[in-house]
């Protein structure tokens, strides 16, 4: 029994297939509103109802669809639930409806900042970190997530790559029923004050494919070749193994542009040149142009200068955290001035004094995050970068190839072929890890966006460092 039979289905499809179904049970509809007889005509009047009602819902739905469009452009939320890291204010109120806006929630946003420069960076005793291990980092150290639970890969990734983070949001991008995307003229896009800062999400963005499993074969990291995984044509292609045989027998091992070999010399000229020479001039370059003292020190300057920058935004971090605290201890001191004048304590003063307690604490926690010692953030002395340099030099030119295969990837991004030069591209940010955690542990550090456009200046650039060598044709 439905008071209407808009309250059992406003779609006449599913209606009827649903009657049908329970008809078949020995159960019948009745409405209390809309009385129909059991013969045909009842029946067509019955069908009659279910349309207009499909009518009318579709008819609603186009309103309040257009109403919530012109809210987004106005700059007002709609109520999805809100990410970490923003919370709602109210900024209007329009008849009995009130109009919000998404604010920053300044201990959220500790949190959401600190996931990305986990993925970047590590915690300072590791080197970046993965989605997975990111999600058991945070659980391990007694974060939740917005509704209070534990963090799972799908919700750190919803994080890394939620734009509402660098200022931008987006309203009506998927229907709601089939959730499929709209077609991107009709989205309608917003701002927010930003959490993250665009730079480090665009290269979370690059980075996020290139650790996948899926595109990161386990043979690339553990097979017999020293650059499987890193050596790429100037075309974009990975360079891949082929032999070839001398006059005398001898068999000889090339890494040849892989697009040439599938699709011939109209998707490449096939760039090819022997392994053990690539090999070699890889090892060599590191050793020489990277590996030694002084020009550590000027790649890494870099970082440090940026490093240095990120520490005065801290600074500004922390003050608005501190006025946070100083707000919510205001609020509960006033909660328990009242409690002691009216010596009434109802749930609901109980329960606003327990969210000012644990407010006090999430800030006092993230305070101490922020003010504790960074260590990385001055230079690093000549001996910590000899020592290094020499250390790391011999691991890349001496042990089993997986062995010094792991200590390359570390160190780099790809290694470019092109006609008579050959490329090396490294992160700095990576390097900088390395060398802070030390040799034994340069293996830990993941490598970083094998993608970055490659630039000719090795020196002063904060992202990524590149060698150029000639090579013989």
């Amino acid at each position: 029994m439905v008071h209407s039979f808009s309250r059992f289905f406003r779609d006449s499809f599913s209606f009827e297939y649903y009657r049908r179904k329970l008809e078949k049970n020995g159960v019948a509809i009745v409405s209390m509103t809309q009385t129909v007889t059991d013969d045909p005509s009842g029946a067509l009047v019955r069908q009659v109802f279910t349309l207009f009602d499909e009518h009318q819902s579709r008819e609603n739905g186009k309103h309040v669809e257009r109403v919530m469009k012109e809210n987004a452009r106005l700059g007002f939320y709609n109520g999805s639930p809100v990410a970490l890291g923003f919370t709602t204010r109210v900024v209007a109120r329009h008849g009995n409806r009130d109009k919000k806006v998404l604010v920053i929630d300044p201990v959220e946003a500790e949190l959401v900042r600190r996931i990305f420069t986990l993925y970047r960076d590590g915690d300072g005793r590791s080197g970046p970190m993965g989605v997975k291990t990111i999600a058991t980092w945070l659980n391990e150290h007694g974060y939740r997530t917005k509704r209070g639970g534990l963090f799972g890969v799908a919700a750190v990734h919803t994080i890394l790559t939620n734009r509402a983070y660098i200022g931008e949001t987006t309203f009506n991008r998927r229907c709601s029923r089939t959730l499929r995307q709209k077609p991107v003229d009709q989205h309608i896009h917003g701002t927010v004050e930003p959490i993250v800062d665009g730079t480090l999400f665009e290269w979370v963005q690059q980075a996020l494919p290139t650790r996948s499993p899926k595109v990161v074969a386990p043979r690339v990291l553990t097979g017999p070749i020293l650059l499987t995984g890193l050596a790429s044509c100037s075309c974009g292609a990975a360079m891949t193994l082929r032999t070839g045989t001398g006059g005398k027998g001898k068999v000889y091992q090339y890494y040849t542009c892989s697009a040439c070999a599938r699709k011939g010399k109209a998707a490449c000229p096939g760039r090819s040149i022997r392994m053990d020479r690539l090999d070699s001039l890889v090892v060599d370059a590191l050793t020489r142009n990277l590996l030694q003292p002084d020009r550590l020190a000027t790649v890494l300057s870099a970082v440090i200068d940026a490093r240095s920058r990120r520490a005065e935004e801290v600074e500004g971090r922390i003050k608005r955290l501190e006025q946070t605290r100083f707000e919510a201890r205001d609020k509960l001191r006033r909660l328990v001035d009242l409690v002691e004048s009216s010596d009434i304590v109802d749930d609901e003063i109980k329960s606003r004094i327990a969210l000012r307690r644990d407010e006090i604490a999430k800030v006092d926690a993230e305070l101490e995050r922020l003010q504790a010692p960074r260590p990385g953030q001055e230079g690093f002395s000549h001996e910590v970068l000899a020592r290094f340099g020499q250390l790391v030099a011999e691991n890349i030119a001496n042990g089993p190839i997986p062995f010094r295969k792991g200590y390359l990837r570390a160190l780099l991004d790809r290694v470019e072929v092109d006609d008579g030069v050959v490329r090396l591209v490294g992160n700095t940010h990576v390097l900088a890890q390395a060398v802070k955690d030390g040799p034994a542990n340069v293996q830990e550090v993941r490598r970083s966006v094998p993608k970055w456009r490659a630039r000719r200046d090795i020196d002063g650039h904060c992202d990524h460092w590149e060698i150029q060598l000639r090579r013989e044709a």
